[in-house]
Protein backbone atom coordinates (compact mmCIF):
# COMPACT_ATOMS: atom_id res chain seq x y z
CA UNK A 1 0.00 0.00 0.00
CA UNK A 2 1.00 3.52 -1.13
CA UNK A 3 0.76 6.65 1.25
CA UNK A 4 1.60 10.41 1.65
CA UNK A 5 2.02 12.33 4.47
CA UNK A 6 -0.73 14.84 5.72
CA UNK A 7 2.29 17.40 5.39
CA UNK A 8 2.92 16.84 1.81
CA UNK A 9 -0.69 16.52 0.73
CA UNK A 10 -1.52 19.82 2.17
CA UNK A 11 2.21 21.45 0.52
CA UNK A 12 1.07 19.63 -2.56
CA UNK A 13 -2.45 21.32 -2.51
CA UNK A 14 -1.10 24.70 -0.83
CA UNK A 15 0.93 24.71 -3.94
CA UNK A 16 -1.78 23.94 -6.40
CA UNK A 17 -4.62 26.75 -5.23
CA UNK A 18 -1.44 29.29 -5.24
CA UNK A 19 -0.01 28.03 -8.76
CA UNK A 20 -2.83 28.92 -11.42
CA UNK A 21 -1.56 27.75 -14.53
CA UNK A 22 -0.56 24.39 -13.13
CA UNK A 23 -3.78 21.51 -14.57
CA UNK A 24 -5.24 19.15 -12.46
CA UNK A 25 -2.89 16.12 -14.40
CA UNK A 26 -0.03 18.02 -13.11
CA UNK A 27 -1.13 17.42 -9.31
CA UNK A 28 -2.03 14.23 -9.96
CA UNK A 29 1.85 13.55 -11.15
CA UNK A 30 2.93 15.26 -7.73
CA UNK A 31 0.73 13.30 -5.37
CA UNK A 32 1.83 9.99 -7.26
CA UNK A 33 5.59 10.81 -7.29
CA UNK A 34 5.01 11.35 -3.59
CA UNK A 35 3.38 8.55 -2.71
CA UNK A 36 5.42 5.84 -0.22
CA UNK A 37 5.61 2.30 -0.19
CA UNK A 38 4.11 1.61 3.37
CA UNK A 39 4.86 -1.50 3.74
CA UNK A 40 7.28 -2.74 0.86
CA UNK A 41 8.34 -5.77 -0.05
CA UNK A 42 11.82 -6.54 1.17
CA UNK A 43 14.58 -8.90 -0.86
CA UNK A 44 15.34 -12.72 0.34
CA UNK A 45 18.10 -12.94 1.95
CA UNK A 46 20.24 -13.97 5.18
CA UNK A 47 18.66 -12.02 7.25
CA UNK A 48 15.07 -13.32 5.99
CA UNK A 49 12.99 -15.30 8.81
CA UNK A 50 12.85 -18.36 8.49
CA UNK A 51 10.93 -19.48 11.65
CA UNK A 52 7.98 -17.36 11.02
CA UNK A 53 5.02 -17.57 7.97
CA UNK A 54 5.68 -14.97 5.14
CA UNK A 55 3.62 -13.13 2.42
CA UNK A 56 6.03 -14.68 -0.45
CA UNK A 57 6.10 -13.78 -3.70
CA UNK A 58 6.84 -15.68 -6.63
CA UNK A 59 8.14 -14.57 -10.07
CA UNK A 60 6.62 -16.51 -12.58
CA UNK A 61 7.99 -15.17 -15.73
CA UNK A 62 8.27 -11.50 -16.51
CA UNK A 63 5.65 -9.47 -15.01
CA UNK A 64 4.48 -12.32 -13.64
CA UNK A 65 4.34 -13.00 -10.13
CA UNK A 66 2.89 -15.22 -7.64
CA UNK A 67 1.69 -14.36 -3.97
CA UNK A 68 1.83 -17.49 -1.13
CA UNK A 69 1.70 -17.28 2.82
CA UNK A 70 3.79 -19.64 4.14
CA UNK A 71 7.68 -19.74 5.37
CA UNK A 72 10.48 -18.79 3.28
CA UNK A 73 12.39 -22.79 3.21
CA UNK A 74 8.85 -23.79 1.93
CA UNK A 75 8.98 -23.80 -1.72
CA UNK A 76 5.05 -25.17 -2.46
CA UNK A 77 6.04 -27.47 -4.89
CA UNK A 78 7.38 -24.14 -7.30
CA UNK A 79 10.32 -24.43 -9.39
CA UNK A 80 11.37 -21.12 -8.80
CA UNK A 81 11.53 -19.71 -5.15
CA UNK A 82 10.41 -16.46 -3.35
CA UNK A 83 12.31 -13.56 -4.26
CA UNK A 84 11.04 -10.96 -2.12
CA UNK A 85 8.71 -11.22 1.46
CA UNK A 86 6.41 -9.43 4.08
CA UNK A 87 5.85 -9.88 7.63
CA UNK A 88 2.55 -10.88 8.04
CA UNK A 89 1.34 -8.89 11.21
Amino acid sequence: MEVISKATLLDLFKRFYDDEFMRVDELETLLMSACKELDPWLPIDENTPGDEELLLSFRINEGLRKIRIGFYNDSFGMTELATHYKILK
